[in-house]
């Protein structure tokens, strides 16, 4: 399982999530993405996954720090795809902490604050890249040792 959850808003980039996932099942047919959070993104991003035809793409909406907590350490790879917009600057991700105490790995972007909450044992990508993306989830999904040094 793959996992995305914090605010489905455009500086998220959940779109490029959903387009990299695309990829992955290409390579990975037994792949699950699941998408936690909620936002004004929520539908446009829905609609994104209809249209693109990928199967395995789940849609929690808003969901119990319970269950957040239990999706995420149950995820094979956490991914954060920040993006930089003009009206916004992520200053801290609380989903790359909550990611690291989950001892999930996590594959992010050096955008605003990000790499000082997803700290140094996380990948970090390009954002605007979804074959990047798709390479890293991947990667990390194949490489055992990698996901165990990156779970440290």
């Amino acid at each position: 399982m793959i996992s995305y959850f914090g605010r489905l808003f455009p500086e998220k980039n959940v779109d490029t999530l959903i387009k990299a996932f695309g990829v992955v099942k290409e390579h990975m047919p037994d792949a699950v993405l699941v998408i936690g959070g909620q936002g004004n993104k929520m539908e446009e991003l829905q609609h994104l996954a209809l249209e693109q035809g990928t199967s395995d793409i789940i849609f929690t909406g808003g969901v119990s720090e319970d269950e957040k907590r239990a999706l995420m350490q149950t995820s094979a790879v956490g991914v954060i795809p920040t993006r930089p917009i003009e009206e916004f600057v992520e200053t801290l991700c609380i989903s790359a902490i909550e990611y690291e105490a989950a001892g999930t790995p996590l594959i992010t972007t050096t955008v605003g604050g990000v790499p000082e909450a997803a700290g140094e044992h996380s990948l970090y990508v390009d954002y605007d890249n979804p074959r990047g993306i798709a390479e890293a989830i991947e990667g990390v999904l194949t490489n055992t040792e990698k996901q165990q040094e990156m779970a440290t």
